[in-house]
């Protein structure tokens, strides 16, 4: 059963509120309130994305690049990272800058 909080939060998200969907996808990403689900937290961040959530953007890349419930990848991350920043995201241009970065040492 949800917290009355969570419950709410889902109806916003339903309702068509995408930082209210982009919280949802926290709350399953990082176990708060609902048990951690990282197939959830993407449902949630995705609906988020399209509903317009910038940082949503951003989580998705983080997911993809940290590896959260799938294998790690770095094209995936780097392609949700450039939307993100094209919106202004400051976290999301710090990360396609590390990203695009050769590795140390490569030549």
């Amino acid at each position: 059963m949800l917290s009355p909080g969570m419950a709410q939060l889902m109806e916003e998200a339903e309702a068509g509120d995408a930082e209210a969907a982009n919280t949802v996808g926290v709350q399953y990403e990082m176990g708060l309130s609902v048990v951690e689900n990282y197939n959830e937290a993407m449902k949630w961040y995705r609906k988020a994305a399209e509903m317009g959530s910038v940082e949503a953007l951003y989580n998705i890349g983080a997911m993809h690049e940290g590896g959260s419930g799938m294998p790690r990848n770095k094209d995936e991350a780097l392609r949700w990272y450039e939307q993100a920043a094209a919106k202004g995201h400051g976290g999301a241009q710090t990360r396609v800058k590390i990203l695009k970065e050769p590795a140390s040492g490569a030549k």
